[in-house]
């Protein structure tokens, strides 16, 4: 064991001073130390030494977790430097890690290798994977029910969401199915048309009767004949599109979302 701590996560503007103080409540510190980098950064952690191993176990177990200002600490055991049980070296000022010589211009002959170990697997589980799709492909390329699986796990770039909707798609039965549809549906607005339009003028020779006994009521405040009740209809005649030379298809869309 040893008797000394390492504690991480320490606050940017901490001072060894009061480093030391912060720590000295659990034992009698011999020496401390705050780790920088060589251009005079600090790396957010430091040493601790006690007189013996019963008051760094004691100081490990009393501030792990613990808060200096707003940063919880972690505190652990200092191992010697080359334990076999210290955890490989990652960080960017730590000499001999992948960072440390990506940053400086090392090359890494063991990432190298690993890299380029990686790149063969995985070429060769790719070749694996298209061999078998083109077997599978040639088997079955006469199963109707094998390309429809393949276009339904087409990738979206190659697969139009709305393809069974195109219609440069669509067959001649459907075509056929589609214009009796719209005819059907044209004779029925038509004589839907003619059935409104037979109520509206029994009600006007209704309302004519008492439109005479009615015209001295007939002007209004400024001396100006009322307008009569069929000019609304004139002007809502004369502002309906003509659709006589559409085909069915623009019709259809048109009416999609009349109800019959």
């Amino acid at each position: 064991m040893s008797s000394r701590i390492v504690v991480k996560n320490l606050p940017k503007h901490i001072t060894e001073e009061r480093f030391r103080e912060h720590f000295s409540s659990k034992g009698e510190i011999t020496d401390s130390r705050l780790i920088y980098t060589e251009g005079g950064r600090f790396r957010k952690f430091g040493y601790i030494g006690f007189r013996s191993e019963e008051e760094a176990n004691a100081a490990q177990s009393y501030f792990d977790g613990t808060f200096i200002d707003t940063s919880r600490v972690t505190v652990e055991i200092a191992r010697p430097f080359g334990d076999a049980t210290l955890p490989r070296a990652w960080s960017v000022y730590t000499k001999g890690s992948t960072l440390y010589n990506k940053a400086h211009g090392i090359d890494d002959k063991l990432a190298k290798e690993k890299a380029d170990a990686n790149n063969k697997e995985k070429q060769k589980n790719q070749r694996a994977i298209r061999s078998l799709y083109e077997e599978l492909l040639t088997e079955n390329q006469d199963d109707p029910r094998f390309k429809e699986f393949l276009q339904v796990m087409a990738p979206r770039a190659t697969n139009r969401t709305w393809a069974n909707d195109d219609y440069a798609n669509w067959q001649t039965d459907e075509l056929a199915a589609i214009k009796d549809a719209v005819s059907a549906r044209r004779e029925q607005i038509a004589s839907k048309g003619k059935k409104e339009s037979k109520k509206s003028k029994s009600s006007k020779g209704k309302k004519k009767g008492s439109g005479e006994k009615a015209k001295a009521g007939d002007m209004d405040i400024g001396g100006e004949a009322a307008l009569p009740d069929d000019v609304d209809a004139d002007a809502d005649a004369a502002a309906a599109p003509d659709l006589s030379g559409l085909s069915d298809m623009e019709w259809l869309r048109m009416h999609m979302s009349s109800k019959p």
